[in-house]
């Protein structure tokens, strides 16, 4: 990373595994979002294969782009953005008498997160019986399987970009409706930069509120530092 950070001019590109499953990819990004941070250095961060919908909410990147979302459309889908309701625990953290934390008053929430998923709406040819030419659509996130009402959510959106007919037939339609939906969600978290940490003359970590300085490269000191194996072990 230090030899990247040299060559970056302050702007690096990060690439986790992609065989690894997406939880630990944006645990990856968000490790080396903060080994940047412990190095003092305002450097930016653009993902590659990293439009996830959890990468693109928690890994903390400047920007990105995906392959993914335009080959999509070329297969028939459209990837749209909605507002998904998922269940959260919420809960008071307390001392007990013998100083353990203990959970409170805890009970289930529900929370509003935007999140996008594939709709595939493409006409292909063996959708058909090409002698009786009725429908056989084998494809399961085809949109003939959704309930009528999100059918109809599906259409309207797709139709606020072309007109349905020519999405349902041209790639090209599918793929500028995928890649504007990507940046309208990625527009909606605002990326902040980093806080870097600023240590004492015993190497401990002093708390906010401090001046920040922001460099384009690191110190040697900061190098020296982020390369301690104390250091190095905490952060894993």
């Amino acid at each position: 990373m230090l030899e990247v950070v040299d060559q970056s001019k302050g702007y690096l590109c990060l690439s986790p595994n992609n065989k690894k499953p997406e939880g630990e990819r944006w645990r990856w990004a968000q490790l080396a979002r903060a080994a940047l941070r412990d190095l003092g250095c305002n450097v930016q961060t653009h993902g590659l294969a990293t439009t996830g919908n959890d990468m693109i909410r928690e890994a903390g990147l400047t920007s990105g782009d995906s392959a993914a979302w335009n080959e999509h459309g070329y297969y028939g889908s459209v990837d749209l953005v909605e507002d998904e309701i998922y269940p959260q625990n919420k809960f008071k953290l307390v001392k007990t008498e013998n100083g353990d934390l203990d959970r409170v008053g805890e009970h289930i929430v529900e929370k509003s997160q935007l999140r996008y998923r594939g709709y595939h709406i493409g006409i292909e040819l063996d959708d058909y019986d090409l002698k009786s030419q009725s429908k056989m659509i084998s494809n399961d996130r085809n949109i003939s399987f959704l309930p009528k009402r999100k059918r109809e959510w599906v259409r309207e959106k797709v139709e606020s970009y072309f007109p349905w007919p020519l999405a349902l037939t041209d790639q090209r339609a599918r793929s500028l409706i995928c890649m504007s939906e990507l940046k309208a969600f990625a527009e909606s978290y605002k990326w902040l930069p980093p806080r870097v940490r600023q240590y004492n003359e015993a190497g401990e970590v002093l708390p906010p509120p401090f001046s920040e300085v922001l460099r384009a490269y690191p110190t040697s000191e900061d190098r020296e530092r982020f390369l301690s194996q104390d250091l190095f072990e905490g952060r894993l």
